[in-house]
């Protein structure tokens, strides 16, 4: 049986899912921090370059981890989507008081939008190495910040 699993990061396209979408609804409503500097790295992928990559994949079969190749941090991201959506550059929260948020959070409960679990997350560099992607199945994928169009 041929398996093919692709392992994806941050996807990138219009109304995208989990962190990312997250982050562009809190730019929208005004009330998106970066914390500590927002220095954590995170993979990106465009939507589109995954789902142009699938039928090239799928006969070959195998595990692939797929990015981009570039890993921007949470500042260099959120000024980006803040000046595409003339936004006002996030503030940053200092990661004691984003820690102390956190654990309010996990005595609060649900209705905090902040708590450890949350902040580990987001604090946290998550990146992929692709090479395996690159080297046997040919992906050469479009750059996520050159078309940040979300």
């Amino acid at each position: 049986m041929l398996l093919t699993i692709l392992r994806l990061p941050l996807l990138v396209g219009e109304n995208p899912p989990g962190n990312l979408g997250s982050m562009i609804k809190a730019i929208e409503k005004g009330y998106y921090f970066n914390i500590g500097g927002g220095k954590s790295k995170k993979s990106m992928v465009l939507a589109n370059d995954v789902a142009a990559f699938i039928p090239k994949v799928a006969s070959i079969g195998g595990i692939y981890n797929l990015t981009d190749g570039y890993h921007p941090n949470f500042y260099e991201l959120s000024t980006l989507i803040c000046k595409n959506r003339n936004k006002k550059i996030p503030l940053n929260i200092p990661s004691i008081i984003a820690n102390l948020l956190g654990y309010i959070g996990d005595v609060i409960g649900k209705s905090m939008p902040l708590n450890t679990v949350k902040l580990k997350k987001i604090t946290t560099d998550l990146t992929f190495d692709d090479s395996k992607a690159r080297e046997i199945a040919g992906w050469n994928p479009n750059p996520v910040l050159n078309d940040l169009n979300i």
